[in-house]
């Protein structure tokens, strides 16, 4: 919200202080602390040409800052975890636990976590986590991008098997943390899903915690 009126705000403010200071500048003039170029009568096209110059250096700056988020959020690396199939032994959901590449850049991954949950329903943010993790995987390595890859099997690692404590209907919910080598920046991606053992292949799962507990920074 702020950002989106940060630019009219600024053009207003400058607008503001160009009327205010002729006004000002003339208080100061009789006792000689101002320039003399600041005391001389100045036209009005002069103070618009001043605005002007202003607005075109801010927008400028806005613009300078748009294409840079724009250029990160197309070339900088997207990370995700994911599964593999869910298959149910003997009431046990088994799956593979894995991470894709799906951005432009490489990626460093420094760490992989996750947790089974027995529970249904996950907190509205993420900063009220109430558990600790069933394991925490540090990582120093490094993800090849999706450009130049000769098929989705090289941007993609898996990360271990696991199989659920659980032979009722619960929780699973993992992140990953890494490095984008365009913008140097630690990210995070997660992912939550529902599990129902017993069901069919098809119904085994659902996503879980809406955009909160699947999404990345």
């Amino acid at each position: 919200m702020l950002k989106r009126f940060a630019l009219p705000v600024l053009i207003l403010v400058g607008f503001l202080l160009l009327w205010v200071a002729p006004l000002t500048a003339r208080s100061f003039c009789p006792s000689h602390i101002l320039p003399m170029f600041l005391c001389e009568d100045t036209k009005t096209t002069d103070w618009a040409l001043v605005f002007f110059t202003y607005s075109l250096a801010v927008v400028g700056w806005f613009t300078l800052r748009s294409n840079e988020r724009t250029a990160e959020a197309i070339e900088r690396a997207y990370v995700f975890p994911g599964h593999s199939d869910l298959s149910d032994e003997n009431g046990y959901i088994k799956f593979t636990f894995r991470m894709t590449n799906v951005g432009r850049m490489p990626a460093g991954i420094k760490e992989v976590g996750y947790r089974f949950l027995d529970r249904d329903k996950l907190p509205k943010r993420l900063r009220d986590r109430d558990w600790e993790w069933g394991e925490v995987i540090p990582y120093d390595w490094i993800i090849p991008s999706a450009i130049g890859a000769l098929s989705e099997k090289d941007t993609r690692k898996d990360i271990k098997e696991l199989t659920s404590p659980y032979a009722k209907n619960h929780l699973f919910v993992g992140y990953i943390k890494y490095q984008d080598l365009f913008t140097k920046r630690m990210r995070t991606s997660w992912m939550a899903m529902h599990l129902y053992p017993g069901k069919p292949e098809k119904e085994r799962k659902e996503r879980a915690g809406g955009d909160v507990w699947n999404g990345w920074d």
